[in-house]
């Protein structure tokens, strides 16, 4: 599904992704590991097409979408990606329905068929006696089930995680990941993960290892 061949990324004199090559197939969950300033949270832009690589492919389909307009890459983002971010980013005088639907409404939903979606995607997550609710009255970890199923209204083939649960304890952060295959395995959706844990990253199909801006190592997860 993407592919990404030779990508480099420079910021002014800093070479900050040096030739990564990597591919992620549908439906996989890809774990992105390694220390703070390796490079991971700029690979995870370059996969959404966030930022453009300075060399390099970035393939989706076989098409190299780093080749595309501003206006062509917007319009891919809305339609094909989901991101979720440490900070939940919820709008705190919005209900969790109407945060989680509001992505539908501005991409053209109608508010019938936006809202019935969201409080469906919502009960997959356990919340739906939470849809009214604003995010002050939730707990961490119902945010980011909120922020999580908002990436998914659009119906996007893939979800990009940066660092999504670098503000919960460990129990919730277990949870966060655990609702992740669930909705992985409902929905098969292509889910990209960058995270410092380890454990975490063992919850998933793949990890990807970055060292200074290169891709160091590959491997299946250790079994729990």
């Amino acid at each position: 599904m993407i592919s990404l061949r030779d990508i480099h990324k420079y910021y002014g004199a800093v070479h900050v992704l040096k030739g990564i090559d990597l591919d992620i197939a549908e439906g996989e969950i890809v774990a992105i590991v390694g220390k703070s300033g390796a490079g991971k949270s700029t690979l995870l832009h370059i996969l959404g097409s966030l930022e453009r690589p300075s060399q390099g492919k970035v393939l989706y389909d076989g098409e190299d979408i780093s080749l595309w307009s501003e206006a062509q890459l917007a319009e891919f983002r809305n339609k094909h990606i989901g991101f979720v971010f440490q900070f939940h980013h919820l709008l705190p005088e919005f209900t969790a329905l109407e945060n989680v639907a509001l992505p539908a409404l501005i991409g053209g939903m109608p508010k019938k068929a936006a809202f019935e979606r969201a409080a469906e995607l919502l009960r997959h997550v356990g919340l739906e006696e939470r849809i009214q609710h604003r995010p002050a009255q939730l707990s961490g970890g119902e945010q980011q089930r909120v922020a999580l199923v908002r990436a998914l209204i659009n119906d996007p083939r893939i979800v990009l995680a940066d660092e999504p649960t670098g503000n919960l304890d460990i129990p919730t952060s277990v949870e966060i990941h655990k609702w992740i295959r669930k909705l992985r395995d409902t929905f098969f959706r292509t889910f990209v993960i960058v995270t410092h844990s380890r454990d975490l990253a063992n919850m998933c199909d793949r990890i990807i290892t970055i060292q200074d801006g290169k891709l160091i190592k590959e491997e299946s997860p250790t079994p729990q």
